[in-house]
């Protein structure tokens, strides 16, 4: 699929189909040449992204002016601060950069990705941001949960010894995560255990209530020493996340991934927050997800945000999957888009 024909079929779905991208019905992917006139919602594996020099200054520069006109007199998402106090043209600079050097890494290997989608979507993922940490507690500029990264050999904090150490501020917390994670499967088990305790609905309750039966009342504690562990569990789990993004933070306040020293102290705690090494494995996650779906770029996106097992559909739907039914996925879809369609008309 040539590069010009690729921005124009996703400029005109913005267009023309706004409600699609924000429902929960499956996407109908053409297999149409790329001379069609119909709207392509699909990348063909042979399509081949201008990654040159050239290319990359054009969509830096469209970038910076779409961000410039939008968020002039705001603050930017996710940095909470304004335009002027974040050298953002050095961030997109190396962000466009090294999503170039991966597109041309896996181009043979899977589906190739536009470098401008890339960058529409980690806008949306983390608005360029290398120390992001959300409330999943995804980390970097493409906003990785640890179990994702480990599986893609990128090191997070508190993998490794050194990490549990003073080197590090708050390291008491640099196990608190996996401590979350055992708390979450003994929370599954407990559950798994007590399916037989009988539950009390309202209805019985109230009935129970007003006719002076006491009958229910070893059900009623038994149900409620039922609810009080599992909010035990919960409280837990969020004390032990909340410490582990406090560690997070800790280490990462008051450096700066452009200072030599601070860089090297930054990629032996946590390489998500690292262009050079979390940008490739976005894109190799996309192109990955791009060669499930038929090349449906729409459904890649949002199996990046919500799991490729929640965009699988049925019949003649299957290849191509379908967007999750769900807000903040829809939202999340509907914004790259927008980004896309905003960036590529600035692109002289």
């Amino acid at each position: 699929m040539s590069q010009v024909s690729r921005r124009s079929f996703l400029k005109e779905s913005v267009l023309a189909n706004t409600l699609l991208v924000t429902s929960s019905l499956p996407l109908v992917a053409t297999a149409k040449s790329c001379h069609s006139n119909h709207l392509q919602f699909t990348i063909g594996s042979h399509y081949r992204p201008d990654t040159s020099a050239r290319a990359l200054n054009k969509i830096k520069k469209a970038t910076m002016d779409f961000i410039e006109s939008n968020y002039r007199n705001k603050n930017l998402p996710v940095w909470r601060k304004k335009v002027d106090q974040v050298d953002l043209e050095k961030r997109v600079h190396w962000a466009i950069y090294w999503t170039m050097v991966a597109i041309d890494k896996y181009k043979h290997k899977g589906f190739p990705l536009d470098p401008v989608w890339v960058i529409s979507q980690m806008m949306v993922e983390s608005f360029f941001y290398e120390f992001a940490v959300s409330g999943a507690l995804a980390v970097g500029p493409c906003q990785f949960v640890r179990n994702t990264a480990k599986s893609y050999q990128m090191l997070c904090a508190g993998d490794r010894a050194v990490h549990h150490t003073s080197v590090y501020r708050k390291f008491k917390s640099a196990g608190q995560l996996d401590k979350a994670g055992t708390l979450k499967s003994k929370k599954r088990k407990f559950k798994k255990i007590s399916r037989k305790i009988k539950k009390i609905n309202l209805s019985d309750a109230i009935q129970a209530i007003a006719d002076g039966d006491v009958s229910l009342q070893a059900t009623a504690k038994k149900q409620l020493n039922y609810q009080k562990q599992l909010d035990e569990y919960k409280e837990s789990i969020n004390e032990a996340r909340q410490a582990y993004k406090d560690y997070l933070i800790a280490n990462f306040e008051g450096r700066d991934i452009f200072n030599s020293r601070d860089i090297n102290f930054l990629v032996n705690f946590d390489e998500r927050i690292s262009y050079k090494r979390s940008i490739p494995n976005m894109v190799k996650m996309l192109s990955w997800a791009l060669s499930h779906r038929q090349g449906n770029i729409l459904v890649a996106a949002s199996a990046y945000n919500a799991g490729l097992s929640r965009t699988k559909d049925s019949g003649h739907f299957k290849p191509y999957g379908r967007i999750p039914g769900n807000y903040e996925t829809s939202t999340y879809v509907s914004r790259i888009l927008v980004n896309y369609m905003e960036i590529t008309k600035k692109i002289i």
